[in-house]
Order: C-alpha cells, then structure tokens, then sequence
C-alpha cells in the first residue's frame, strides 16, 4: 500500500477509521480513467502458444542446470 504525505491544512476530519482531506481540484483532473477494453481483447492470445512457451522454459532450464 502506498504512502501518501499530504499538508496539514488539508486534513478536514479525523477519526479512529477514517481521515477526511481536501484535494486540489488539479489533482483529481490529473486522474487517469483506465481502458480495460484492450486488456479484454488481448485475454486468451497466449493460451494457444503455452505449450511452446513452457518448453522454451524446460530447455533453458535444462541448459542452466
């Protein structure tokens, strides 16, 4: 989990659980939507070549031992 460092004057509540801060509207119009809609369409190309791809590992394996 990352570390987030954030000014003091940010800080609007506190409590056991949860902290409330107040981000720069700059900040969140940087965010990043994300496209899964390549990942989506690229899920399953590898799967025909598996068995190539795993005895190119099983030789190399071989070569290092």
């Amino acid at each position: 989990m990352p570390i987030v460092t954030i000014q003091k004057e940010q800080v609007i509540s506190q409590d056991e659980k949860t902290i409330t801060i107040d981000l720069p509207e700059t900040l969140i119009s940087k965010r990043k939507t994300l496209d899964y809609s390549k990942v989506e369409a690229a899920r399953g190309i590898l799967r025909e070549k598996a068995d190539k791809m795993l005895a190119h590992v099983k030789r190399l394996r071989r070569e290092w031992e």
